[in-house]
């Protein structure tokens, strides 16, 4: 509702999760092609997480959110099977 007072327009709730969703499955789909990834997460204040670059991590907090955990979990995955 804050977003329509602040001139934006209402979105229902089921469709915000869908594209949450979405755009999660691209972002595990295609994050081994990213040369720099830098994981932010608003949900709460803005704070960096993760910063991975040329499929090395960078930097990671020490608590991390859980679809950062995913993500850092498939990246290695697939870090190890380029160093094989």
């Amino acid at each position: 509702m804050s977003d329509e007072l602040e001139g934006g327009h209402y979105v229902p709730e089921n469709i915000i999760r869908d594209r949450y969703d979405m755009g999660m499955l691209y972002l595990r789909t295609k994050f081994h092609l990213f040369k720099e990834a830098y994981l932010i997460d608003n949900s709460n204040e803005t704070k960096l997480i993760a910063v991975i670059k040329d499929g090395k991590l960078e930097y990671k907090e020490k608590l991390i959110p859980l679809w950062v955990s995913r993500l850092l979990f498939l990246q290695q995955k697939i870090a190890d099977k380029k160093s094989k």
